[in-house]
């Protein structure tokens, strides 16, 4: 199994954090909204996670290099219950891992999340042909956490389905310190869908403020990430295996 470490690039302070882990399963929902709140709440890089044996691939953010898995955060205000959430971090990678990889990286979060509010997925699953609206649906590692995600994002909880990855690693390897969820979208098999990375970042306005989300433009500039992440994963196709899909049962 490789070994794989958290390399801050500065002081990388967890406590009362909502940290967000965009990793490509169904229509790599999570992985365009990742870039699209990067990028509107101006998210400096942090910090990435340096994974033994996955050399072969290179990150270029703002011409700096870094490994596949990068880590983006700041002071950014969340409304999660009690007020308690005055920091916010993004986990993300738009390339699919091998298994024993995002499991090393789970491990290596879960460790250095100790003391973080919620470690919350950005998940897929394979909306259904002819159903054309990308609903959103929230899951958790226990009650007490999925009533407080039900409370805070007033989003249906997810009946019947079945997640894995490194959403999979999160809500069954939690160590108890940190809550973990599951923001879970609709999205399509095949390719990915910007209209669904949309659906998860109007959601995620409930309990990030400072989106300021206006609908119209963050369907444009999804499906322009969508292209651009597409581009990013046939690119490194001959390194890495394809992504996982997650799906309702």
């Amino acid at each position: 199994m490789p070994e794989t470490t958290l390399e801050p690039f500065g002081t990388l302070d967890l406590k009362d954090a909502l940290v967000l882990l965009a990793f490509p399963t169904t229509g790599s929902a999570g992985s365009i909204a990742a870039h699209y709140l990067q990028r509107h709440l101006d998210l400096p890089l942090v910090g990435h996670f340096r994974i033994e044996g996955l050399n072969g691939v290179v990150a270029i953010q703002d011409g700096i290099a870094t490994t596949p898995v990068r880590i983006f955060g700041g002071e950014v205000h969340c409304s999660l219950e009690e007020d308690r959430c005055p920091r916010l971090f993004l986990v993300t990678t738009e390339l699919a891992l091998p298994p024993d990889v995002v499991h090393d990286v789970a491990v290596a979060l879960i460790q250095a999340a100790g003391d973080a509010r919620l470690l919350l997925c950005l998940e897929g699953v394979v909306r259904q042909e002819g159903d054309e609206t990308p609903d959103v649906f929230i899951a958790a590692d226990g009650q007490s956490t999925l009533d407080m995600l039900a409370r805070s994002t007033g989003l249906p909880v997810a009946g019947r389905a079945l997640l894995v990855g490194m959403t999979a690693e999160m809500l069954l390897g939690s160590d108890g310190r940190t809550q973990a969820g599951a923001m879970i979208v609709e999205a399509r098999a095949d390719f990915p869908d910007g209209r669904a990375a949309a659906a998860l970042v109007e959601a995620l306005d409930k309990l990030i403020p400072d989106i300021r989300v206006d609908p119209k433009p963050l369907v444009e500039e999804a499906l322009d990430l969508e292209k651009q992440i597409l581009a990013a994963q046939q690119a490194a196709e001959p390194q890495l295996p394809r992504g996982h899909q997650s799906t309702f049962i």
